[in-house]
């Protein structure tokens, strides 16, 4: 029973289960010492024929009890009896976790499948249905959702910024360019974006869903990762994603012309055989390639240097027990902010509040940068913040 409550522990990130566990370890350790002594007593008092002091009730009670007070939080913990959990069953832990509020929209009518940061702006940007959504950042008093840009056909998947540039990858494998109208920004009220590049990818690259961006170290334009997805038939059906690398175009207009990959990476390094390979989100962090699996619930970092696996990040567990929603994690987007204790963690001042804590408990000295991670839940409609640590080297974990 104890091993169960740590595993809910570790999948709901609740210390009160491993707290449970603990106890439930200290009393059986007690009742095996008590039950090892009342054996040897009575062995003694059979040997010299004694006919009193075999009896005991304190023992039974107590084990009794812990039975009892297992199996009670067992079910307290797997079946939701925390009054802090909301739609997706996840709940925040401070110092380590918060959800992003939004207002204005209808969760039937919101599904985040992708999100990156304007900090210049003062937004989060995501992607939902066929529009791109912006919400602000560091004003807790309007965390309305503004839609800023969309398509009239299509599902808008992922998102990144190069520059000035908004580009938005669409499951049908179109990319779009998307740029603010004004080039200032006063604070207060969300500027619209307007298209000005559109392009088809190459047909041989469909479904598309991650979109990422890496930087030329030569001063160029630098090029786009974004990934096909295809599903594998056989004994055990499963969706497979490949990596496409692209230039970044040039911006030519709305003519729909065709775009080519370079190349692509090599898929058989980047996901197991007997695993579901279907690419959900990617992000280049820090000379680091991130994919977010969304079918194996893990985002794995690859070295873009060597090609070397350098981080496996388990993805949370939505509270729901049949597990209805943990393939639900669509967009991911990871950035190093300022330490908590000099400068409130973020400019995003609910989630300053919310992660307190964050930085102090994942690095020793103050002054150390923490690194935040944005994650959207598709269904229920959610956006999550979490604290990031180093675990061994380039590894990380919430």
């Amino acid at each position: 029973m104890a091993v169960l409550l740590f595993t809910l522990s570790d999948q709901n990130g609740d210390e009160g289960p491993r707290v449970n566990g603990f106890i439930l370890i200290f009393v059986a350790t007690f009742v095996s010492i008590y039950a090892l002594a009342i054996y040897f007593r009575r062995l003694y008092l059979m040997k010299r024929s004694k006919s009193y002091g075999y009896t005991d009730h304190f023992a039974p009670i107590i084990l009794t009890i812990a039975v009892l007070a297992g199996i009670g939080s067992i079910l307290y913990y797997s079946m939701g009896g925390q009054a802090a959990y909301n739609g997706s069953g996840m709940y925040e832990v401070e110092g380590q976790c918060t959800t992003v509020p939004f207002t204005g929209i209808s969760l039937l009518e919101f599904q985040p499948s992708d999100i990156t940061i304007d900090r210049d702006r003062g937004v989060s940007i995501i992607a939902s249905n066929n529009q791109v959504i912006a919400i602000k950042l560091d004003d807790d008093d309007d965390k309305s959702v503004h839609i800023v840009g969309g398509v009239t056909n299509g599902d808008l998947e992922g998102v990144v910024l190069v520059d000035d540039l908004l580009f938005v990858v669409s499951e049908d494998s179109k990319l779009y360019a998307y740029k603010w109208k004004t080039n200032d920004w006063d604070g207060n009220n969300i500027d619209d974006m307007e298209m000005v590049g559109s392009w088809k990818l190459k047909k041989t690259v469909t479904s598309s869903e991650g979109i990422a961006f890496r930087p030329d170290e030569n001063g160029g334009a630098g090029h786009l990762f974004i990934s096909s997805t295809t599903t594998v038939e056989g004994a055990n059906t499963k969706e497979v994603s490949l990596v496409h690398v692209f230039d970044v175009p040039p911006i030519d207009g709305l003519l729909e012309t065709t775009l080519n990959p370079l190349y692509h990476l090599n898929e058989k390094l980047m996901y197991d055989d007997n695993a579901d390979g279907k690419i959900g989100a990617m992000q280049i962090f820090e000379g680091i390639l991130y994919v977010l699996y969304d079918n194996a619930l893990i985002i794995r970092g690859f070295d873009l240097t060597s090609g070397v696996v350098v981080s496996d990040i388990k993805l949370p567990r939505v509270g729901y027990s049949d597990g209805k929603f943990d393939k639900q994690w669509e967009g991911m987007y990871m950035e190093r902010v300022a330490n908590a204790s000099s400068t409130s963690l973020s400019t995003e001042s609910s989630i300053a509040s919310s992660l307190r804590g964050a930085a102090a408990s994942s690095n020793s000295s103050a002054g150390q940068d923490q690194i935040m991670m944005y994650l959207t839940l598709d269904s229920p409609p959610e956006i999550w913040t979490f604290a990031m640590k180093h675990v061994n080297g380039k590894e990380l974990s919430f």
